[in-house]
């Protein structure tokens, strides 16, 4: 209680001393002490402001950064997308290599582009594609080159209506054709024997496609005795549908 009467009066005392200008001397010796701390408050103010300043550039900076990382996990993404396709491509070639196809034939190795009734293939001219070579997947026929452009051309599936390939189930020959988007087997006399599971491969007659390359399995096989050949339905050894690299068998 007596502490608090003491600050009472010493308070009393303070304004009355102010009151009467008897404290101006000590304020302004007070103020003279006290301009070091207030430069030093304005300097830390005036840093802070810098500091906040070079924030909102380091901020455009980081901005910048993240769009230059974005740019380059999309370009990581696309060589890994490379990447894979480059090992399908490499495990294609390898099955072919396995195949039994002549060791003195070369390939040229062709992405497909896109599918309408012919296969389009992202070889042409430049590569050295002509027209009349043969398409293959490793060891079965795919079709035939029927127009170059510089950069790409076009592939005529066995199963297009006017494909017509000279064929052999064994020794017994035959001719291939496209009816309907499915293959058929015609031309082979009612006395030779062929059923469903038989293989069926080029001739080679004609010139046209080399021999002995694979294109599919009879499925079933139709007789008419008024008919001096025989028909069947065929299955080809690749989809087509789902291919999408084709070797083109180099002159």
């Amino acid at each position: 209680m007596r502490r608090f009467i003491s600050f009472l009066i010493l308070s009393f005392l303070l304004l009355g001393l102010d009151f009467f200008g008897w404290t101006r001397p000590i304020r302004a010796v007070v103020e003279k002490g006290s301009e070091p701390i207030k430069m030093g408050i304005y300097r830390r103010i005036a840093n802070s402001k810098w500091r906040i300043e070079n924030f909102k550039f380091s901020r455009e900076e980081l901005l910048e950064l993240k769009k230059k990382t974005e740019e380059l996990e999309r370009e990581k993404a696309k060589l890994e997308i490379e990447n894979v396709q480059l090992k399908i491509d490499n495990a294609d070639m390898y099955r072919l290599l396995q195949v039994p196809l002549p060791a003195d034939w070369k390939f040229l190795p062709a992405k497909i582009l896109g599918q309408t009734r012919y296969l389009l293939i992202n070889q042409g001219r430049r590569n050295g594609v002509k027209k009349g070579m043969s398409a293959v997947f490793e060891n079965v026929l795919v079709g035939i080159v029927i127009s170059v452009s510089e950069k790409s051309a076009k592939i005529m599936l066995p199963l297009d209506a006017d494909s017509k390939i000279a064929v052999k189930i064994g020794k017994v020959k035959g001719i291939l054709i496209g009816e309907d988007d499915r293959l058929v087997l015609t031309e082979v006399l009612q006395g030779k024997e062929i059923k469903a599971d038989d293989l069926i491969t080029t001739s080679g007659e004609n010139e046209i496609f080399p021999a002995n390359l694979l294109i599919g399995k009879i499925k079933s096989v139709e007789k008419e005795e008024r008919d001096p050949y025989q028909k069947a339905t065929v299955e080809s050894l690749v989809d087509y549908d789902k291919l999408e690299t084709v070797f083109l068998i180099l002159d």
